[in-house]
């Protein structure tokens, strides 16, 4: 039989500490505890009752000692050392194992040692005290216990809240740790002064994007490209197979000295065609010559091409089948993408017949696009001794290379609410009228002939917008002084704001699920926050909460 290693790596389960009245409580349930078990023990010593624990202890000895104890120890599991202490969660976990192994048949690997009368004995007296345990403990910490929000649940959270359903921030934040491949686990979901440094931040980041970027949208650019606008270079890793310009069908054999010369005085033949046959694995920069973006947000592409297969004379002939294909937003640089490269927009289907495809993608500020033809070969790279590295394309399959002709591509943007302000900006600041910002940090800022109660009031409004569980008044209070105490400094009110903002998205009642008990007055708002996250990573929607509300 294979060795089973119970050596628990995970580290120790740690609990969030609880608050003073439980403290009290549960120096009252182990009191009792330790009462009733000394008591039990004194009265079976008194009385010759063989104990649990011992009756346990019998068993195993005969059966499991001669494996594991203090010299042989296998599957790094001494018995003979493990204490009976079950309400220890990482002791308790390896009674578990040892529990599993046993009533598979697997401990111990001859069942003769262990008779059929005598496992069930076992199995019976470990589970009930295993069982026993647990529930005590449920009883005491609750089923699931206080836990923080997993980077990509307060990203989604930051979402619904903001109305940015495109917003990313999750990267800001540190990676979550995992316990058995889940990172939804409270021992190891926990908070650093740098976590919490990560999460202001991304809160302050996510706040200002949600503000209106000026008094009216932003004006849009439009591009139209053509063929020869729309990859850097005049010809990529692996080769013409990889990727070469086209017209009537026929490749085109254009070198950098052709390409730049036509782009710098304009003379770009309509009728030419970009051929791309290869996947956007790396090393590559297949983008546009002259697009980046100058702005971050929405971009409209739109754009001509057709599936195509590639034949031993560089000739194109019409696909067998579609070619999928998407963009990736990444940096303009050379073939060594440094930073974030993503999908973004919609993936196509070109068709052989040819056709005109829309999407809109999302850029960050100085990002550009390239295309990602799904599924295609990759150059392999070759590295000769004595010789320069180069790329070699795949052997060429019946039929061809297949791939995409593009014919050319339009960029709209950046595209901005048809109504404005934008729906993220009214969830901060409801109605009130907006200007240019005269100072501050912000593009804009808010028109108000009362500053402290427009204050007041949109606080309480974002909260209760925000909040999982009603927020008790002197809590409010707090965020209402910080943020009046801003505008007394001579803070805009928009700013002003959005230091509460900040404060109340980075603080325990929104960066924490709460325990469900059932003797908590918001006990439903815990469930039904449990179960949003469980299904949806993110807060309770109006249904959900409505019932919540209705308890």
């Amino acid at each position: 039989m294979a060795e089973v290693n119970f050596e628990l790596t995970e580290q120790s389960d740690r609990k969030h500490q609880p608050a003073a009245s439980r403290c009290a409580g549960r120096c009252v349930i182990l009191i009792l505890f330790f009462a009733v078990h000394l008591s039990s023990t004194a009265l079976s010593q008194e009385s010759g009752v063989e104990t649990t624990e011992n009756r346990i202890h019998r068993i195993l000895q005969k059966a499991c000692f001669d494996c594991h104890n203090d010299d042989l120890a296998e599957g790094k599991l001494n018995l003979q050392q493990l204490d009976w202490k079950l309400d220890d969660q990482r002791l308790r976990q390896r009674w578990i194992l040892a529990y599993d192994r046993i009533a598979a048949g697997e401990m111990p690997p001859d069942r003769n040692d262990l008779p059929q009368a005598e496992r069930d004995q076992l199995l019976k007296e470990l589970y009930q005290s295993l069982q026993a345990a647990d529930t005590a403990e449920v009883a005491l910490e609750g089923r699931g216990p206080l836990r923080r929000l997993t980077r990509d649940e307060y990203e989604q959270n930051l979402r619904d809240v903001l109305a940015l359903p495109h917003l990313d921030i999750r990267d800001l934040l540190p990676q979550d740790r995992e316990q058995k491949h889940c990172n939804k686990v409270a021992s190891v979901l926990d908070m650093s002064r740098i976590q919490l440094d990560a999460y202001l931040e991304a809160a302050d980041q996510a706040l200002r994007q949600a503000v209106a970027s000026g008094i009216q949208p932003r004006k849009q650019e439009h591009q139209r490209l053509p063929a020869t606008r729309m990859f850097l270079t005049a010809e990529t890793f692996g080769g013409r197979e990889a990727m070469f310009y086209a017209k009537d069908s026929q490749m085109v054999p254009l070198a950098g000295g052709d390409l730049a010369r036509m782009r710098k005085e304009n003379t770009h033949d309509p009728e030419m065609e970009l051929a791309i046959f290869r996947s956007a694995s790396w090393p590559y920069y297949g983008y546009p010559d002259v697009f980046q973006a100058k702005e971050p947000g929405a971009y409209r592409i739109r754009f001509s091409a057709r599936a195509v297969r590639q034949q031993h004379d560089f000739s194109l002939r019409p696909a067998w089948k579609s070619i999928a294909m998407n963009f990736r937003a990444r940096k303009r640089s050379g073939p060594d993408v440094s930073g974030d490269v993503r999908a973004t927009g919609e993936t196509f289907d070109i068709q052989p017949e040819g056709g005109v495809y829309e999407t809109t993608i999302r850029l960050k500020q100085n990002e550009t696009f390239e295309y990602s033809l799904l599924g295609l070969p990759v150059p392999r790279a070759i590295n000769p001794p004595n010789a320069p590295l180069y790329y070699d394309f795949p052997p060429m399959p019946d039929g061809g290379h297949p791939g995409v002709a593009f014919q050319w591509l339009e960029i709209t943007g950046p595209l901005d609410s048809e109504s404005w302000p934008p729906a993220s900006h009214q969830r901060l600041f409801g109605s009130l009228p907006i200007r240019t910002a005269e100072k501050g940090t912000l593009p804009v800022e808010l028109v108000s002939t009362e500053p402290e109660q427009d204050a007041k009031r949109l606080l309480r409004r974002f909260i209760q917008q925000a909040e999982r569980a009603p927020t008790p008044e002197d809590v409010i209070q707090i965020y209402e002084r910080l943020v009046t105490d801003e505008l007394q400094a001579g803070t805009p009110l928009a700013e002003a704001l959005l230091t509460g903002y900040t404060a109340y998205l980075s603080a325990p009642p929104f960066l924490y699920l709460p325990e469900p008990r059932s003797d908590s007055p918001q006990y439903q708002y815990s469930v039904a926050a449990r179960l949003s996250h469980f299904l949806g990573n993110s807060r309770p929607d109006a249904e959900l909460d409505q019932l919540a509300v209705q308890g």
